[in-house]
């Protein structure tokens, strides 16, 4: 940290230094048995005995030594002991212990000293604000990788939805939106699954799914959706950008540390509680919804313990229009009339393969209404038993329900425009446009209504035991042993659909982003409608993590260190998915046929099948099974995936001078063999067992070159690996008769090797501190999607199958999608980074300013052509921009998160690619300090209801908007 920050922590507390110093001397006693080292390793040894918080200027404590320290001591006489020869003394702000330079004749000081003497004393206090801010830097500039790091306490949000909405401060991050809040995490423009998540050093999986089908729907994935817990759960979160020894394997584009809160850093046997009440309103849903936290810690001597709880629920709508995809089909002789072009005729009716026009499937006016309910619970329980010895025992739970309502308006009856068009419907007129459909106009077309009702559940928790021995001197050991669990389950999915015949309707996607319909008939009017079909659908799948780490550092000297340790991971991912399905316009025995009005803000309300009334019908009749058995399982989606990865890894970590040129560097190398088992069948799993071993070497170095106080360059290499995600190793084929999707799973799957490369460098002064980075990543066996398009007869698949669906048959046409090991793939970029506080008058205002530039290569396989593309999820441009203003009695910031266009996967039927348009997102938030405990905090999130474009092809495949968040609450602090 700078040394701005050691004078103006100093003189904010000269009123009251003495008092609390006092008062700290009175505290817990420890035993010290510190050697003559560099200060920065004497103050980490302090700061892990003691519990406390020690924040210093890296440009302080560079090259100035330790004097030893033994015996029984308070914390305070220890470091007064140890700093005895250095230019250092120690303050207090409250439990956080500050080392400033005795001269206290800076400009800053005596401006306080002033406003001190004429009793302002907000100055004082503001500075201090600001001050805080930068305590994530001195981290940063004194780690011994690439890294960011973020304080929860300091961080500018008040009001996040989620954690996944805190991150985007970080540069190089970016996230996936669902519901109305972050979801997913990417760093870098790699996909989510290939970041490494680690909750208090373990780590963590957890996977919930989408309400909306073209987002993945229920996913099973190695990534961690951020969803499921608040921000204000954990204490610190740390982003390692360039890889080390001591990290696991896997972690290409980054690894997120995210620590929770500890009690030990409270020292004066004091009761610590923080209690947060806030309401959202969302101007799309108009519903309001509760958000309810409490904190509270204690410290005993040497035992500590904290609880926290936070609840919230969020009311959300996502509005707008969706289509299934485009595909390229034919249209009957009989299905065009006269009346249409006579090229456009020709070109619908006879063009065959690649020529045939892309028509849009679905065409649906739609609504996705979710009441989420999130509930986050940490346990920790510090035990000192000794000044060698200190446990931590960590209990996370999180639980997160969707209650999903979805409407949905689709071309898609029995005469319906959803693929190659037959059957009774006429097109009247058309618009062809670069080879899509993009104005249609029809008679005697059927419309299907979609009213779902969905409960989704995902139980979290994380049991862990961290224990921290000093074996001797010399040695340090830490032993972490924990388990994560994650349980995904959907207790209701029920869907009903009703069909209004024999219609003329029009749709006209010309120069639009979603289309505009019309329709000659009252949509609303419940005559128009007949009962057409009802689905029924359950999932459920599990992951499971068992991890062992044992870690142990040894100092050579004050100055070189070796690290090495052993680690143990073992991996369960099991789940299924099952499917029943009525057309009841086939049947003699019917449900009752009862209907009501969509209840979501759509740009057309329409009759829907009414749930109560049907199901109840279906049920008292049993003529639809509603709780599904093995027997409903979908093909291919039952199996189970286990991995067990055992791993070791030297590390020498040293400083010193080269070339007169202060530096610290690390160098080190992790061995792992990793034994993967996969395990299903097209409905059971059977005994037939897939297995693969593999094994490899990561060297990996950093270097850290002090040029100057202001200016540091940093140099990183490494190898790396990357698995597969878990639906790509599924051991069967997955068949979609509903989406015409074929998925194969390829269990022989080898990781992705990848070589990195990255330099950094950092300025840091008073109030500026910036950083450019850039890296290069090459992938070689970079895992990719082939994807061909084949009539179903042809796959040599059972028919069986379609018996899912009545409107498939032999002759219909699917995409078979395979993941493979392709050629070599690369990325690169460059990360800009800017923090700035402003000067005198406008000394409250604060600047956050960061941008990634990205690109890179891998390729698609399409029908046996191969298409050069970006890597899925890279955005080439990312920015976050933070302008923050904080005084003693008020603050606010204004942010905006842009992120750029990105393909997600391979397309449907004969798209190429599918992805999302380019996005910017505005929120405001600011609180207002009522007095030292207690403040009114406000939040506006998404202030121009951005909309989400999801494409396929060239065309809109979902356009949605969320509506606007306005958040109020009370924070408060019990000391």
């Amino acid at each position: 940290m700078i040394r701005f920050f050691s004078y103006v922590c100093g003189s904010l507390l000269f009123l009251s230094d003495l008092s609390y110093a006092a008062a700290a001397s009175k505290g817990s006693l420890y035993h010290f048995s510190i050697n003559k080292q560099p200060l920065s390793e004497a103050l980490s040894k302090v700061s892990t005995l003691t519990g406390r918080t020690i924040f210093s200027s890296s440009e302080d404590t560079h090259r100035v030594e330790a004097l030893p320290v033994n015996g029984e001591l308070d914390v305070l006489t220890a470091l007064e002991l140890m700093l005895k020869s250095s230019n250092l003394i120690v303050t207090f702000q409250h439990e956080i212990i500050i080392l400033k330079p005795k001269i206290i004749k800076s400009k800053i000081e005596k401006k306080i000293v002033q406003s001190q003497a004429n009793n302002d004393i907000e100055e004082v206090i503001t500075t201090a604000q600001k001050l805080n801010a930068l305590s994530s830097d001195a981290v940063k500039r004194d780690a011994f990788n690439i890294s960011e790091h973020i304080y929860l306490s300091q961080t500018r949000k008040l009001i996040d939805t989620n954690l996944a909405d805190t991150l985007t401060i970080l540069p190089g991050v970016t996230i996936s939106r669902d519901s109305g809040e972050g979801r997913r995490v990417s760093v870098r423009g790699l996909e989510p699954h290939l970041t490494q998540t680690r909750i208090n050093g373990l780590d963590a999986l957890f996977a919930t799914d989408s309400g909306v089908d073209q987002r993945g729907g229920a996913d099973r994935s190695r990534g961690f959706d951020y969803s499921i817990f608040p921000a204000d759960l954990f204490n610190q979160i740390e982003l390692h950008k360039s890889y080390t020894a001591k990290m696991g394997e896997g972690s290409i584009s980054g690894t997120l540390d995210l620590t929770t809160l500890r009690p030990m850093v409270y020292d004066d046997k004091r009761w610590h509680g923080k209690f947060n009440l806030e309401a959202q309103y969302n101007n799309l849903s108009q519903g309001y919804s509760p958000s309810i936290s409490a904190h509270i810690a204690k410290r005993w001597n040497n035992i500590a313990a904290l609880f926290s709880i936070n609840y919230s629920q969020l009311e959300t709508v996502e509005q707008g229009h969706h289509t299934w995809h485009w595909s390229r089909a034919n249209f009957g002789m009989d299905n065009v009339a006269d009346t249409v072009d006579i090229n456009i005729a020709e070109q619908l009716i006879n063009a065959k393969g690649s020529n045939r026009t892309y028509v849009p499937v679905g065409n649906s006016i739609s609504a996705w209404g979710n009441i989420r309910n999130r509930l986050a619970i940490n346990n920790t329980l510090q035990w000192q038993a000794n000044d060698d010895f200190l446990i931590d025992f960590d209990l996370l739970l999180g639980t997160l329900k969707n209650d999903r309502t979805h409407y949905q308006l689709a071309t898609a009856g029995d005469n319906s425009l959803i693929g190659n068009v037959v059957g009774k419907q006429l097109l009247t007129n058309a618009v062809i446009e670069n080879n899509y459909l993009v104005f249609a106009q029809f008679k005697h077309l059927d419309l299907r209504s979609e009213h779902q009702k969905q409960q989704t559940q995902t139980n979290y928790y994380q049991a862990s035991m961290r224990a921290n021995i000093k074996v001797t001197d010399s040695l340090n050991s830490q032993l972490l042993i924990g388990r994560s669990d994650a349980d995904f389950s959907v207790p209701l999915n029920h869907k009903i659909f009703l069909q209004a015949s024999d219609h003329n309707v029009s749709l006209d996607w010309r120069n639009r982003q979603y289309a505009k319909y019309n329709y000659d008939f009252d949509l609303t009017s419940p005559e128009e409608w007949q009962l057409m079909r009802t689905d029924v659908r359950d999932d459920a799948f599990n992951n499971t993590f068992d991890s062992i780490k044992n870690n142990f550092t040894y100092a050579l000297s004050s100055t070189q260190y070796l690290d090495f340790g052993v680690h143990y991971k073992r991996y369960l991912s099991a789940g299924w998915e099952r499917r029943s399905r009525v057309d009841w316009q086939t049947k003699t025995v019917q449900p009752l046929n009862a209907s009501t009005l969509t209840q979501l803000p759509l740009s057309q309300a329409y009759s829907v099948g009414q749930h109560d009334i049907t199901f109840a019908d279906i049920m008292r009749k049993k003529l639809q099974p509603l709780t599904l058995t093995q027997a409903h399982n979908r093909p291919g989606t039952v199996y189970q995936i286990t991995e067990k990865t055992w791993a070791s890894y030297l590390q020498y970590r040293t400083q010193g001078e080269m070339f007169k040129v202060p530096f610290n560097s690390s160098v080190g190398v992790r061995w792992f063999k990793t034994a993967q088992a996969s395990q299903g069948g097209l409905n059971i799993i059977n005994n037939g067992i897939n297995k693969q071993t593999y094994e490899g070497w990561l060297p990996t170095s950093n270097l850290n070159l002090e040029l100057d106080e202001h200016w540091q360059l940093r140099l990183a290499a490494s190898k790396n690996i990357a698995r597969a995600d878990l639906n790509q190793l599924r051991p069967y084929t997955d068949i979609n008769v509903a989406d015409l999707i074929i998925k194969q799973g390829n269990p022989r799957l080898k990781p992705f090797r990848v070589k990195a490369v990255d330099l950094s460098l950092e300025y840091y002064s008073n109030s500026t501190t910036w950083s450019a980075a850039s890296f290069y990543k090459s992938l070689k066996g970079y895992i990719v999607e082939q994807s061909n398009n084949a009539i179903y007869a042809d796959t040599k698949l059972p028919l069986t199958y379609l018996e899912q669906d009545s409107r498939r048959s032999p002759q219909s046409e699917f995409t078979i999608v395979k993941p493979i090991n392709s050629n070599d793939a690369y990325i690169y970029g460059l990360e800009l980074a800017l923090k700035h506080q402003f000067s005198s008058p406008f000394e409250s205002v604060r600047m956050n300013f960061n941008i990634s530039l990205g690109n890179g290569k891998a390729h698609l396989l399409k029908n046996h052509k191969r298409t050069n593309t970006i890597p899925p999820g890279l955005s080439k441009r990312v920015f976050n921009a933070v302008l923050q203003y904080n005084d003693t009695n008020f603050g606010a910031a204004l942010s905006s998160t842009y992120r750029s266009k990105y393909i997600t996967s391979i397309g449907e039927t004969q798209n190429t690619r599918e992805g999302f348009d380019a996005s910017i997102f505005y929120d405001l938030d600011g609180y207002i300090q009522l007095n030292d405990r207690s403040k009114i905090v406000f939040g506006i999130k998404n202030i121009g209801n951005e909309a989400l474009r999801q494409f396929q092809g060239e065309r809109t495949l979902v356009h949605t908007q969320s509506g606007t968040q306005f958040s109020l609450g009370v924070h408060y602090a019990l000391n």
